[in-house]
């Protein structure tokens, strides 16, 4: 049982680790393109709120403008 508690542990500590690096990856904003639509989304709660500016290129991939929070 101790065994399985430990790998487990492991396995969490692997998966917030690849969450992580996948947040923090490509950080780099990119120049707006201004013939591609903007797009804006927002969220917000009693504690705080954010908001993420961007545009769809070649509708597959989204090109973050800014976030902020």
């Amino acid at each position: 049982m101790l065994m399985l508690i430990f790998i487990g542990h492991l396995y969490q500590k692997k998966m917030f680790q690849d969450v992580k690096s996948a947040m923090t990856a490509d950080t780099e904003l990119p120049i707006p393109i201004t013939k591609h639509l903007f797009c804006i989304t927002v969220d917000a709660s009693l504690v705080g709120l954010g908001a993420v500016l961007f545009q769809l290129k070649e509708e597959i991939k989204i090109l973050v403008s800014s976030h902020n929070s």
